[in-house]
């Protein structure tokens, strides 16, 4: 008997071991993926129509965030497909770089262009997607007023006086609910680097219809 439990044992580690191991391959998958789309974002709401000349419709999107000559900040553009039918499938434009990124967004952000049904958002794998709405959920439940992404990451924090986390895995999210240590209040040098009037304004807006501005689930 006491060698079977001691096989059973051996056999449970090595699983460990085994689905350890896993999770890193799909880690490192998931990063090397995301690293892919780092300067795209994506867009949801734009009407699709057959034929559609695509560049015209980035140009008229760039414009509407007040861009100038918006199709010099493009790569190029296309829709992907999505899992909900019932809507046009996202459109995914690759921009020159994570800054031109980060000005496409906060463009959309400071005219809060989602009060005309149309979201821009950092493009995020499927993975990640996941995570945001899933974390968005759980904030929820826990009273946490922003979850955001920067940089493709999810970020969560409860107050506007609370510290900013990272948020890697659901698992990490159990962790961050244990943490107890008390914050020092961000001095408003501080406060601005992490959240813009814009930014803050925006999460309010997340919160209340996270799942309107959560990209569509799309294949990858």
């Amino acid at each position: 008997m006491d060698d079977l439990k001691k096989l059973i044992q051996k056999k449970d580690d090595e699983n460990k071991k085994l689905q350890g191991k896993i999770n890193e391959f799909q880690n490192d998958m998931n990063e090397m993926k995301q690293r892919s789309r780092m300067i795209n974002v994506i867009v949801n709401g734009i009407p699709q129509k057959k034929n559609e000349d695509m560049m015209k419709l980035v140009e008229m999107i760039g414009q509407k965030l007040g861009i100038n000559d918006p199709l010099h900040d493009v790569q190029r553009a296309h829709r992907v497909n999505s899992t909900n039918k019932n809507k046009p499938k996202p459109i995914v434009i690759r921009l020159l770089n994570t800054k031109t990124r980060d000005r496409w967004t906060a463009a959309y952000r400071q005219r809060k262009l989602w009060n005309e049904k149309w979201y821009v958002n950092e493009h995020l794998t499927k993975t990640n997607q996941d995570l945001l709405y899933k974390t968005k959920e759980w904030a929820k439940k826990n009273n946490y007023k922003f979850v955001w992404t920067r940089d493709c990451k999810v970020h969560l924090r409860k107050d506007e006086n609370s510290r900013v986390f990272a948020v890697n895995n659901l698992e990490h999210l159990e962790s961050i609910q244990k943490v107890k240590k008390p914050v020092k209040t961000p001095k408003p040098n501080e406060l601005e680097n992490l959240l813009s009037d814009e930014d803050e304004a925006f999460f309010d807006t997340v919160s209340k219809n996270s799942k309107n501005l959560v990209s569509s689930s799309y294949s990858e």
